[in-house]
């Protein structure tokens, strides 16, 4: 099992993150750390102890984390971080499945992020005779799973760390064969992660150039790095 973790800054520096107490921030990094390769703690109350926590407080700690869209709870008190996979890359010959399988089973995993299966059952799959695509959301406030339709009419709440993402099929639209390069969401929060960027940074540049058929200035956008600084920091491409 590997046993080095790493953090996202897309995460940590999250409103969602930031608005924690500090207490819950502090029991978030003490359950990454004590993960096994699919992001399952199983020693939860051993790290509430560590953070020196109050007795009786832990629940509500966890509850806190829940709320913010960081981890899912079980009844068994085992604990999921739902961004490990998007903060650790394991090598194969390191990577151990995790234990947990009962666990594992209510979720599935988009965009490299944990959703629980009873929230996305609604979701419908697309016919890939159609050759369209299909944008999976969480509504953070709500719970409700929005499909590409609806989240055009909600817009997610501020501060949410839920990702965002298009499953593309082959033959849609786009990519090597439409002439134009194809970034995936996780191409994005690469970057972002790599320029000091959050997620929210990576989803709103995602889904605007998405949208622009990934052209800028009526041309391909085909360095996704210079790209994303002058996204974010305007005033830079202008000096």
């Amino acid at each position: 099992m590997a046993r080095k973790r790493m953090y996202a800054n897309a995460v940590i520096e999250s409103d969602a993150f930031v608005e924690l107490s500090d207490k819950a921030k502090i029991l978030w990094f003490y359950l990454n750390g004590a993960t096994d390769d699919d992001g399952f703690c199983d020693s939860v109350r051993r790290a509430g102890r560590l953070i020196d926590c109050e007795k009786g407080k832990l629940p509500e700690l966890l509850m806190e984390l829940e709320e913010a869209g960081l981890i899912y709870t079980f009844p068994s008190g085992i604990v999921v971080i739902r961004h490990f996979k998007a903060m650790n890359d394991l090598k194969s010959d390191r990577y151990r499945e995790t234990l947990h399988a009962a666990e594992m089973q209510e979720l599935i995993e988009s965009g490299k992020v944990y959703y629980r299966r009873e929230d996305t059952d609604c979701i419908q799959t697309v016919s890939s005779a159609e050759h369209s695509t299909a944008e999976l959301s969480i509504d953070k406030s709500t719970g409700e799973v929005l499909t590409e339709s609806t989240a055009e009419r909600n817009s997610s709440p501020k501060g949410s760390i839920t990702q965002v993402g298009r499953r593309k099929e082959k033959g849609a639209s786009g990519g090597k064969d439409g002439g134009n390069p194809q970034f995936t969401l996780d191409d994005v929060i690469a970057v972002a992660n790599q320029n000091r960027g959050t997620l929210e940074d990576a989803q709103r540049f995602y889904r605007y150039y998405e949208d622009c058929g990934w052209m800028k200035d009526g041309a391909p956008i085909t360095g996704l790095k210079a790209a994303f600084r002058a996204f974010i920091n305007p005033s830079e491409s202008l000096i």
